[in-house]
This record gives structure tokens, sequence and C-alpha cells, in this order.
């Protein structure tokens, strides 16, 4: 049986600011897409897809110029 994250993305990856890559997607997340994922400049690709999140893309978002 496959182990999947549960509970709401963690806020303690902000320690990650230089991660180029951020693959969360089949999980079974919850809740919202945390703000802070906007301070991680580097990332080039996000994945969030096939989780269970609600609500609004987060405005901070937008300072991620580097995804592909």
């Amino acid at each position: 049986m496959e182990k999947k994250f549960t509970g709401s993305i963690p806020s303690e990856l902000h320690d990650l600011a230089k991660l180029e890559i951020l693959y969360l997607d089949h999980n079974n997340f919850t809740r919202h897409i945390p703000p802070s994922l906007g301070n991680f400049t580097a990332l080039t690709q996000l994945d969030l897809s096939t989780n269970h999140l609600w609500g609004e893309v987060p405005g901070e978002l937008g300072n991620l110029k580097n995804l592909q």
C-alpha cells in the first residue's frame, strides 16, 4: 500500500528557499496552498495536483518568476 502525506502542506518548507523543483502531487493534502510557497523564488517546477486543496491560489505565487 502506497503511503501519502496528509494534513496541510507544512509551513516549515520555508527553510528550503533555494529549492528548484517541488512535487507534492498525488497526496492527501487538505486546506489551502500556503502563501509562503511564494518565497521559493528559485522554483522552476511546482506540482500540487491531485490533492484535496481548496480556496484561492495565493497572490504570493506570482513571485515565482522562474516557473516553467
